[in-house]
């Protein structure tokens, strides 16, 4: 689900089309703009019996009583305020089930809004009974309010939208994407949708590939649309730049469907431009693919105080892991590697060693079930934990808690004029790419969601990565142990020829 929030940037919302024949009805999204006024009254129940569990914590049960009647008099408030605050934020999203992170910290200036508004009704009516007000209990209000509202959106999260999502699964239908892009549309439809079938022009997946089947072409979309139980349909990026947008958006919005678009690279970058007048002639600004300024700084300071933090917490587990590498095999603890990090330059890059000493001379690529990787590097490396020594590469400044891998230079030099764009941040511990499929992912969709990262970043996007990370590496997602896919690994006996763009794009390099 993660995967699909951050590829499908380009989402054309199709809904207001009421008379279009067979294939019209309402969709989802409609239903869930219904359940909107639940949601604002649930927040402000919350909000509400946030004060009344300050007047508690404050006064005590015993004595509370008379102080309470202070609510009471501005209750018409207390409700109203955050009703209309709320309303007013936007945070109700029919998506919001998507992008947990970002509905938890617009939720933190509602609330600050709804508790400064009240504070000023209590201050006005000060000569009254909401004089008596306690100031502690407005305090306490607040944090006490943050807790109750993020936390039933969290159980509804976990147990309600969860439990539908699971049953309910939005059906979809795929146009355009190919073998190459075959992992894209697995993922998708690995997270909340069942594929209905694919149109293609040139229909090259494997059979067994997917469940379903290939329905036509895309001059195919309108009839399949009106046949079919259809809620989106996706379209991979090049088909959109291939004479086909008019018809593919014509078809939707006579059926009344969303429609997203999995962008290109091209598209990515030109994401961000903008119209600029200078003088009386209109321009396009692209703006810079850099992080900079506040953004830069910031995200240094929480790279500094995050690693400092994470090196003090896990100092035991990296002493017990720096322990049994060197007593399960002959040599040290540290393998170190050259990466390529920003603007092309050169670096150490440190991980816990995996292997034998000396064995990586084989071959530069990691295969499955390798016979390099000791017992304990085989432990290491399902849980993620030999990346651990790279917090110091965060602390001394050559990487980022978050930002695209770091990679060999025989790989950085491989790489295609977007690609290298790539370049122009820090590399990362972790990344898009690391919590949506790492290994199991093509190169290209590595670089694709790279480039995603740095057009698109804030800080929320990092919070909601470093969050998505602890989760991928709890299922060990993605590792060389968990692939699922036929991968007989090759013998690794004897030295590899010089590897093609091909091989590169297929295997581990890091």
């Amino acid at each position: 689900m993660a995967f699909l929030m951050h590829f499908a940037v380009v989402e054309k919302d199709l809904h207001s089309c009421g008379s279009a024949g067979e294939g019209v009805r309402t969709v989802g999204k409609d239903a869930e703009k219904r359940t909107v006024p639940l949601w604002i009254l649930a927040d402000c129940m919350a909000f509400n019996l946030a004060i009344v569990t300050a007047f508690a914590f404050r006064l005590g049960m015993a004595s509370w009583a008379f102080n309470f009647v202070a609510y009471l008099e501005i209750l018409p408030f207390a409700l109203g305020v955050p009703i209309l605050v709320f309303y007013l934020s936007r945070v109700y999203k029919t998506d919001w089930t998507n992008a947990p992170v970002e509905d938890y910290i617009g939720l933190f200036r509602p609330l600050f809004l709804s508790w400064a508004a009240i504070i000023m009704v209590a201050y006005i009516w000060r000569e009254g009974p909401a004089g008596r007000l306690p100031s502690s209990v407005m305090l306490m209000s607040l944090p006490i309010g943050a807790i109750y509202v993020i936390g039933w959106r969290f159980i509804a999260r976990r147990v309600i939208w969860a439990k539908r999502l699971s049953t309910e699964k939005q059906t979809l239908l795929a146009v355009g994407f190919d073998s190459k892009s075959l992992k894209v549309l697995q993922a998708l439809v690995g997270g909340r949708y069942d594929l209905v079938g694919t149109l293609a022009d040139s229909w090259d997946i494997p059979e067994g590939a997917l469940a379903r089947p290939h329905l036509g072409r895309l001059k195919d979309i309108a009839r399949v649309l009106s046949r079919y139980d259809v809620d989106e349909v996706v379209v991979e990026g090049h088909e959109m730049h291939n004479g086909n947008a008019s018809a593919i958006l014509k078809a939707c919005e006579n059926a009344g469907i969303s429609l997203r678009v999995v962008p290109t690279m091209l598209s990515m970058l030109t994401s961000r431009a903008h119209v600029e007048m200078v003088g009386f002639v209109p321009t396009i600004s692209y703006g810079s693919l850099r992080i900079e300024g506040w953004n830069a700084l910031l995200k240094r300071i929480i790279d500094i105080v995050g690693s400092i933090l994470l090196i003090l917490s896990l100092s035991p587990i990296l002493a017990f892991c720096a322990a049994w590498i060197c007593a399960n095999s002959h040599g040290g603890f540290l393998f170190k590697q050259t990466r390529v990090g920003k603007d092309g330059k050169h670096f150490i890059v440190y991980k816990f060693r995996t292997m034998h000493i000396g064995s990586e001379a084989d071959s530069p690529l990691t295969l499955r079930d390798d016979p390099r990787v000791t017992k304990a590097g085989s432990f290491l490396r399902k849980w993620s934990l030999d990346e651990l020594p790279q917090l110091f590469n965060v602390l001394f400044g050559n990487m980022s808690l978050v930002g695209p891998r770091a990679v060999v230079p025989y790989v950085a030099d491989k790489f295609d004029e977007f690609e290298r764009l790539t370049l122009n941040v820090l590399p990362g511990i972790t990344g898009l790419a690391q919590v949506n499929g790492r290994d199991e992912l093509a190169f290209k969709d590595k670089s694709l969601l790279n480039l995603y990262y740095i057009t698109n970043y804030s800080l929320i996007l990092d919070i909601e990565i470093m969050l998505s990370t602890l989760a991928v590496v709890a299922r060990r997602e993605g590792t060389n142990g968990t692939r699922v896919e036929p991968h007989p690994a090759p013998k690794v006996s004897v030295k590899l020829q010089p590897l093609s763009r091909e091989t590169v794009e297929a295997g581990n390099a890091a």
